[in-house]
């Protein structure tokens, strides 16, 4: 493609609209751009006078003048407004060039447009919004101009012209200092350079004295320029100098009157944030804040006292002092703040101006740098709550004056601290009552015994927060097990505690719960001579035991506790008394249903297993008499019919004679054996003791075991509901021995004591589980256990597993003839 094919390409390609006219105006050539922008298609615009584009917009003299330059050979440069084809109005920047021939004559003109109304309509606005600001700068009742760099002023409102006339053509120093050269301490470039507003005071060159704030920002020039905003404070500027010159009483008036103001302020702040809220940490900062703003000072210390205790609940100023960390987090004896007991005492403020002669001095790590410090108490119903502590590192610092404002705030405090305790105290018994309701809903939905443990201690760790915690049943004569545990999976194996049990004899604070009938809170187990340390309660500090009682009576035993000391106060005590003991009625009514219902399962068992004894028993007599008396009547039989054949010879009606004694005195024992075994008779004509040395003297011989009878002051005969029941379950346990036991040797101990019998079984056998499901023996040890029971005594079985069982029987009995 040759070059001017190219350049035909380039302008039809071109986004600037394109117009080629003759030398009378006359359009001969168009570029697709140019049809668009002025809406007429390119054949209509060919052989067109540009007038048709002609807006009304600008007068005949506009155009002559374009006409003149153009004509004149020289390019025009401008914006035009013009019309489309559909009557719409636009404005273009047009760039108009002559073209010469050869012979330098004008031969045609090239018109190049651009669309630039957008720009435009953004123009105007601005130009709208920056007379609406100028408009409000002049209505500011202060100096408002704009500075460049140079100091050169860009704009000034109508009261800077009021001021200093107009600037144009002038410098800022120039009108405002009245100055030939730039001010010495002028700013404009480091506000420049920093882009930081400044303010400050300053006098111009007319003696006036101006409050000046300076803002700067980039123009729509990109060129960085400050703001300036002068408010004329002449007269308040004079009014101070003339203030200045009272006398030195006057000037110390004021400083008080401010001081007085200040406090009067900072307390109405106090005053009101404690009437308008009841959120303690809210209130406090405030109150600690505005004591700063009053009494000014280089640290603080809020303190609060609870119970024998002492705190450090806000602080100000030292949070940088790493010393003090541990200061602030903890709870301290309240022997640690003397000052707190001080102040106790006295219920005044105090002021020491050198702490270094005060022999109650603050001897606190970080601390060491106080030279002097005033303190007020926070009072509670006359009691003090706490203590507000000011600090200064110069000797004298606080005055006398001082300790009256500072017991404002603090009173104030104290007022606060009221309140807040009011209204805590208010949604904690709230609180307590909602869960107190809902625990006893909760506690009356089923007679489970488990389920109800479980729930009271869910609902107790909502009313008083625990660790862990246990609850101990008493199922043996002071003896308390554990039933219900939670919690102690996070420090220790749950089964372990399980096995837990607490012995009155041997435990001092069960004892002491048992006797009272209050619960018992143990602060600081570590410091308690008395706290008897138990596997699994490795992690307890704190310690609050709560006794369940029921019908006047202790039934059980609720253990609560926390990893570290201090943690129960004498709320939780009292609250975890009041759910316990609601629940104690509740806790031992499941457990007498759970004890019936375990009688119920009992004498279902037992009414089974006499059922089998029964049946057991028949087959046993059955057998014994098929077997053994059956045997010897049929050989009695045989040997009658032998003698019949033997009357003719006197000598063997002799011999069979003597053989037939010996079979019916066979007979005769075997009868005497098994009656012996279903109930001897020497148990109702000679005693428990007679009858049981004969059990077991057949025992041993029929087993070939070892057997021994003791019996120690048992000399006259029991009443028979006793010696019956004794010698069934001593039977019952020697048959178990015998059935089970593999043993080689059994002991049997029959003590009379002073108000009971004791009966102990003891062998050497293999031992068992006690625990395991139910079968014949266990069938047998519960009706030994329900005959102890039903003599209104204890049955208890001792199992070591390979190494033998012992079972201990007492029943009560009261000796008629205790003088005999």
């Amino acid at each position: 493609m040759d070059l001017p094919a190219l350049q035909t390409a380039a302008l039809q390609a071109a986004a600037n609209g394109i117009l080629i006219m003759n030398r009378l105006g006359l359009i001969e050539w168009a570029n697709p751009a140019a049809a668009r922008l002025t809406g007429y298609g390119l054949e209509e615009l060919v052989g067109q006078n540009p007038r048709i584009f002609k807006s009304g917009q600008h007068s005949s003299g506009f155009y002559q003048d374009m006409w003149r330059t153009i004509l004149a050979g020289e390019i025009w440069h401008g914006e035009t407004v013009n019309r489309r084809k559909d009557g719409s109005l636009y404005t273009e920047e047009q760039t108009i060039t002559p073209v010469r021939d050869e012979s330098g004559r004008i031969t045609h003109f090239i018109a190049i447009k651009q669309d630039i109304t957008p720009r435009k309509q953004a123009e105007n606005a601005l130009e709208i919004e920056r007379q609406r600001l100028f408009a409000l700068m002049d209505g500011l009742p202060a100096l408002v101009y704009l500075k460049a760099p140079d100091c050169s002023i860009r704009y000034a409102n109508r009261l800077f012209k009021e001021y200093y006339g107009d600037p144009q053509g002038h410098l800022c120093y120039q009108l405002v200092r009245g100055r030939s050269d730039p001010c010495p301490d002028c700013r404009t470039p480091e506000i420049i350079k920093s882009l930081q507003p400044q303010h400050w005071e300053r006098q111009h060159g007319d003696g006036r004295t101006f409050q000046t704030y300076n803002y700067p920002f980039t123009d729509v020039d990109g060129q960085q320029v400050v703001l300036e905003l002068a408010i004329d404070i002449t007269e308040l500027s004079q009014a101070r100098g003339e203030l200045e010159q009272v006398n030195q009483s006057l000037l110390a008036l004021s400083r008080a009157e401010h001081a007085q103001r200040e406090l009067a302020e900072g307390l109405f702040q106090a005053a009101l944030v404690t009437s308008t809220s009841l959120d303690l940490d809210e209130v406090l900062d405030r109150i600690l804040e505005q004591t700063l703003s009053a009494i000014p000072s280089q640290a603080a210390l809020l303190i609060m006292v609870e119970g024998n205790s002492a705190r450090v609940v806000r602080q100000r100023g030292l949070q940088e002092i790493p010393q003090l960390a541990s200061l602030l987090e903890t709870t301290l004896p309240l022997d640690a703040f003397h000052l707190v007991k001080k102040m106790s005492r006295t219920k005044r403020p105090f002021i020491v101006d050198d702490s270094s002669a005060d022999p109650e001095r603050l001897d606190i790590p970080g601390l060491e740098w106080v030279q002097a410090y005033a303190a007020a108490p926070l009072l509670n119903d006359n009691q003090v709550a706490g203590m507000i502590i000011l600090f200064s590192d110069q000797v004298g610092y606080f005055t006398p004056a001082v300790a009256a404002p500072l017991q404002a705030f603090a009173i104030h405090a104290g007022l606060a601290l009221k309140n807040a305790r009011l209204y805590e105290t208010e949604q904690r018994l709230r609180q307590v009552a909602e869960v107190m309701s809902a625990a006893g809903q909760a506690l009356t939905q089923s007679l489970n015994l488990d389920h109800v443990l479980q729930t009271l201690l869910e609902y107790l760790d909502r009313l008083v927060t625990y660790d862990s915690a246990a609850i101990y049943l008493a199922q043996d004569q002071g003896i308390f097990h554990v039933y219900a545990t939670r919690g102690y999976e996070r420090f220790t194996d749950p089964a372990m505690v399980l096995q837990h049990s607490l012995d009155t004899q041997t435990d001092y604070y069960v004892r002491d719960i048992l006797k009272k009938q209050h619960s018992i809170l143990i602060s600081d187990t570590d410091t308690d001579p008395d706290w008897a340390q138990r596997p699994g309660w490795e992690h307890i500090r704190c310690w609050l035991g709560i006794p369940l009682v029921a019908g006047g009576t202790v039934i059980g035993l609720c253990s609560l506790d926390k990893i570290r000391p201090d943690c129960f106060s004498l709320e939780h005590q009292r609250l975890a008394e009041t759910l316990v003991g609601q629940a104690a009625v509740i806790v031992q009514n499941a457990w007498l249903f759970e004890q019936v219902r375990a009688g119920r399962e009992r004498l279902l068992s037992l009414s089974h297993r006499l059922v089998e004894v029964q049946e057991s028993e028949r087959r046993y007599i059955a057998r014994e008499l098929h077997d053994e008396t059956g045997q010897a009547l049929t050989s009695l039989k045989l040997g009658l019919s032998l003698l019949e054949r033997q009357t003719s010879d006197p000598q063997a009606v002799r011999e069979t004679t003597a053989d037939l004694k010996s079979q019916v005195e066979s007979v005769l024992e075997e009868l005497h054996r098994l009656a012996m075994d279903l109930r001897p008779a020497s148990l109702d004509h000679l005693g428990l003791k007679a009858a049981l040395q004969q059990h077991l003297e057949d025992l041993g011989a029929r087993h070939g075991l070892q057997v021994q009878l003791v019996v120690l002051n048992l000399d006259s005969r029991l009443p028979a509901e006793i010696e019956v029941n004794l010698y069934r379950i001593v039977q019952e346990a020697l048959t178990n021995v015998v059935r089970h036991a593999n043993a080689s040797r059994v002991e049997v101990l029959l003590e009379q004591r002073v108000d009971s019998i004791v009966a102990i079984v003891e062998d050497n056998g293999d031992g068992f589980d006690p625990q395991r499901p139910l079968n014949n023996q266990s069938l047998g040890l519960f009706g030994m256990r329900e005959r102890a029971e039903m003599l209104g005594g204890k049955l208890v079985i001792e199992v070591q597993p390979g190494e033998g069982t012992t079972i201990y029987v007492e029943v009560p009995y009261g000796d008629p003839d205790p003088d005999r």
